[in-house]
């Protein structure tokens, strides 16, 4: 019976602690989106409808935040306009292949 409420008073407990480590913002990271469900985080928001999670949280947190998937920490950018500043560097030079993706401009 002892190990019943042990059990049954430690499970609250992980399940608290599972949140506060999966919703935690780490230094210079960009805003998390919050989830009820550890370990899982919004991947049924996700899975439903992407187009409008992700158009949801842009109005919410802005073009960068941080969503937990299926146990994946993942870093989202919906702008495109900063891709080539985050994939390339602010100061490297564009590659023919790299612009059309991210929609920078060459220079000569």
């Amino acid at each position: 019976m002892t190990l019943l409420k042990a059990v049954a008073l430690s499970a609250p407990v992980l399940y608290i602690g599972a949140l506060l480590y999966q919703n935690r913002r780490r230094a210079g990271e960009p805003p998390v989106v919050w989830s009820w469900l550890p370990h899982l985080g919004n991947a049924i928001a996700f899975g439903s409808n992407p187009l409008a999670f992700v158009r949801k949280q842009r109005d919410a947190h802005g073009d960068v935040f941080v969503t937990q998937l299926s146990g994946l920490r993942m870093v989202w950018v919906a702008d495109p306009r900063v891709w080539p500043v985050i994939f390339r560097g602010a100061n490297a030079p564009a590659t023919p292949l790299a612009c059309p993706i991210f929609l920078c401009t060459r220079s000569r």
